[in-house]
């Protein structure tokens, strides 16, 4: 609570209830801890390492969307349409999008 109370929220509330969505989408199990959530969490004056360092931004991109993607997958043991619903696409789109960041079928990846 005491992270959720520190940050500013400069969303307001959508920005509280995407990030609770996507936690409860990427955490591997019932309850979201304290490290899942201040990786998630952080100050607009002091963006995560990964932006100051000179990262290309399509290739961060490229990499968070292939996270939340095994991610979700993995969560729903590889059932595409449940997956695809959780992250809010369509299930040909999340099939176009495994093609293209070269995800496999394999369940296990």
């Amino acid at each position: 609570m005491k992270l959720f109370k520190n940050y500013s929220w400069p969303g307001n509330i959508r920005e509280m209830e995407n990030l609770i969505e996507r936690l409860c989408v990427i955490s591997a199990s019932e309850v979201i801890g304290t490290e899942l959530i201040a990786q998630h969490i952080t100050d607009p004056a002091h963006p995560p390492d990964v932006f100051r360092s000179g990262f290309p931004i399509d290739e961060a991109v490229r990499d968070f969307e292939r996270g939340i993607i095994l991610d979700t997958l993995k969560k729903y043991r590889g059932v595409k349409n449940r997956a695809a619903k959780a992250l809010g696409i369509k299930t040909s789109t999340l099939y176009s999008k495994m093609e293209k960041l070269g995800i496999t079928e394999n369940k296990e990846e």
